[in-house]
């Protein structure tokens, strides 16, 4: 039942975004080192909007301070509903440098593309 529900859940969310005016899934090229090794300047990403947000995952999300976008990793939820968001590379800015990140808008990194298919 439980499963049965969150499959519904999951349609429905995936039904509204593709009649909607924006694309559920949406290609990023990575333009810093901040999430080194994992990510490399020049490489290609493909993240998809999905509601559930869990630690640990790469998402792309908007800087609190501007619309730049930025790829790093989700550390934990804050009181206020923001998460703190950090960066694989010890020397990468994250939420130590600017704060907490709102999720809506972000993605879901699903596929990081090869440097060299790029």
């Amino acid at each position: 039942m439980h499963l049965l529900r969150r499959l519904r859940r999951v349609c429905a969310h995936f039904a509204a975004m593709v009649t909607g005016d924006r694309s559920p899934i949406r290609r990023f090229i990575v333009v810093e080192d901040s999430m080194r090794p994992g990510l490399e300047p020049g490489q290609g990403v493909i993240g998809i909007r999905w509601p559930w947000a869990r630690p640990h995952q790469r998402r792309i999300v908007v800087h609190p301070d501007n619309d730049m976008l930025l790829v790093k990793r989700l550390g934990h939820r804050c009181d206020d509903g923001r998460w703190w968001v950090t960066a694989d590379n010890p020397l990468g800015r994250d939420s130590a440098d600017f704060g907490p990140v709102a999720l809506q808008p972000s993605w879901l990194v699903l596929i990081a593309v090869p440097r060299r298919w790029m």
